[in-house]
């Protein structure tokens, strides 16, 4: 009787080990899932908030390098209402460089400082074709208005939302301007 009693015994604790064995790998796969799925939502985010500085880096640039060019303009031209068409220009890029930089600062995102167009460059040439400087100006808005819009599009961040839409109103007056500008210097 011994015999038949102890191999059941040792059988009952076998199944007993391999079923808490069985229960404990479980909680632990369906632990790693979570961590696995919190991971991916992390990085998700993480993503989205890299696509957001990047926009928003090359939206700043874009408009530092306007103000330099505009720069170029105003001291090009002769003409005193050339001249201050493009003030307003200049004057609407800078208010929009203090909202990129002010959201930045909100977003803890660094944004350039200095434009990667040199003015002096320019300046420097025999002829500095005015046309041709106001047609990249035209380009650089443009492109900061299609950057802008995606940023908006692609993230929730309230604040992004808002800075696109103040900025691109003040960035479709400047491009309606420049090409005044343009028109008027191609007229005179």
């Amino acid at each position: 009787m011994m015999n038949n009693v102890t191999p059941k015994i040792i059988q009952s604790i076998f199944v007993c080990v391999a079923m808490l064995t069985l229960t404990r790998c479980d909680f632990i796969f369906t632990d790693d899932n979570k961590t696995t799925d919190e991971e991916r939502i992390e990085n998700n985010e993480i993503a989205i908030q890299k696509d957001e500085a990047k926009l928003l880096v090359e939206a700043a640039q874009d408009n530092l390098d306007i103000i330099e060019l505009i720069n170029v303009v105003k001291e090009v031209e002769t003409d005193s209402t050339s001249k201050h068409i493009a003030s307003i220009i200049e004057k609407n890029q800078l208010e929009i460089i203090e909202e990129y930089n002010k959201t930045a600062k909100e977003n803890v995102i660094s944004i350039p400082n200095y434009p990667n167009i040199n003015k002096k460059e320019i300046l420097a040439k025999e002829s500095v074709p005015v046309n041709d400087v106001l047609h990249t100006i035209s380009v650089k808005l443009n492109k900061q208005i299609d950057v802008l819009n995606t940023l908006s599009s692609n993230t929730n961040n309230r604040d992004f939302k808002q800075l696109a839409v103040q900025a691109n109103k003040k960035l479709y007056t400047s491009l309606d301007k420049t090409l005044k500008l343009k028109n008027r210097i191609v007229t005179q």
